[in-house]
């Protein structure tokens, strides 16, 4: 079972209900549990009853540290919310996929480190944003190589992506894709979520 953590306080629902389409459009099995409260037995559980993927939804003031495969960290507009207890969740494997655009974020120095956003240094970025009347589409694009979970290279390009159920803000749908590359449920040139 791959976990996914997700430390987001202003969009962590957005982030959340993206990664479960995709999940679902790819038959794969998705829980989501509260960070607050959660235990290595309640994740052993899940992985036992075949859950493919488990999304730890982290609170900036309670963590219960769980090693996670992937971290998402996007923090609110005000305050680092990088924490003693977020860092324990962190291994050397660990794929952090983080909002350069914020200021109160520092830069993350980790093997796996995927900076995201509008800035033209950020490793995943986009371009060709078009809002359209019953969703968004745009052009993630690569400008960095990283490594999936399962040690693929993705190399630099780009990707169209077409959310289809609901305008969302773009920077709320890049750590959503980054993680979809990651968990290699996204591979075609252009993707429908």
């Amino acid at each position: 079972m791959t976990v996914i953590g997700i430390l987001a306080p202003e969009n962590v629902r957005k982030i959340e209900a993206t990664l479960r389409k995709m999940f679902s459009q790819n038959h794969k099995r998705v829980a989501t549990v509260n960070g607050m409260s959660t235990t290595e037995d309640e994740l052993y559980s899940l992985k036992r009853i075949g859950t493919d993927y488990c999304i730890i939804l982290f609170n900036k003031g309670r963590i219960c540290p769980h090693y996670v495969d992937i971290l998402i960290i996007d923090n609110s507009k005000n305050e680092n919310i990088i924490s003693y207890d977020l860092i324990k969740c962190i291994s050397p494997s660990t794929r952090l996929i983080y909002n350069i655009d914020n200021q109160f974020l520092p830069r993350i120095e980790h093997p796996n480190a995927i900076d995201y956003g509008l800035s033209r240094s950020a490793t995943v970025t986009v371009s060709s944003i078009d809002p359209q009347r019953d969703g968004t589409s745009f052009v993630y694009c690569i400008q960095r190589p990283f490594r999936t979970l399962f040690d693929t290279r993705l190399e630099e390009g780009e990707l169209l992506v077409n959310l289809s159920f609901e305008k969302q803000d773009v920077s709320n749908l890049l750590p959503a894709v980054t993680c979809g590359l990651l968990c290699g449920l996204l591979t075609n040139d252009k993707v429908k979520i």
